[in-house]
């Protein structure tokens, strides 16, 4: 693989006066092998159908090069996984939640933040950055107004 991981969309929703969904939506990851598992869930009518895909890593037909990466570097630096960053800005800039992934692997992921002294109807803004291969590589900007019509927090 020649791009590096970036997002292709950084989606805030509102649940209620102290959750935020953030949805991730990635592109450019590297390929992986091993296990997957799918559940499709059908009309309600019948039991859930449950696929699992076991798929071994390809045989190399080689012996494996030596690592490009110098044997001082951490496991992290040699990841071919990028890191995740998201951080909820309040309209001061000042973080009211934070969440980091390690090796992130998924095309599409939701996660809920928590805001911390919610300000119903303030601006907020959600920062996500990619970092692969201890590089920033993109910083995304999402908006919102912290609006529930009428919801309360759980």
């Amino acid at each position: 693989m020649t791009d590096v991981p970036q997002f292709e969309t950084v989606t805030p929703t509102v649940l209620d006066a102290r959750r935020v969904s953030i949805h991730l939506k990635t592109i450019n990851l590297p390929e992986q092998h091993g296990i997957g598992c799918m559940v499709n869930f059908n009309d309600g009518n019948n039991l859930p159908k449950i696929s699992l895909n076991v798929e071994p890593p390809p045989a190399p037909t080689t012996p494996a090069p030596p690592p490009e990466a110098p044997e001082d570097m951490s496991a992290f630096e040699q990841s071919k996984f990028p890191v995740v960053e998201v951080n909820l800005v309040d309209a001061n800039r000042q973080s009211v939640a934070h969440a980091m992934i390690i090796e992130h692997r998924d095309p599409e992921l939701d996660i809920t933040l928590h805001i911390r002294e919610p300000q119903i109807g303030s601006v907020y803004t959600a920062y996500a950055e990619m970092i692969y291969r201890q590089k920033l590589v993109q910083v995304v900007e999402a908006p919102f107004v912290l609006e529930t019509d009428g919801v309360e927090a759980q």
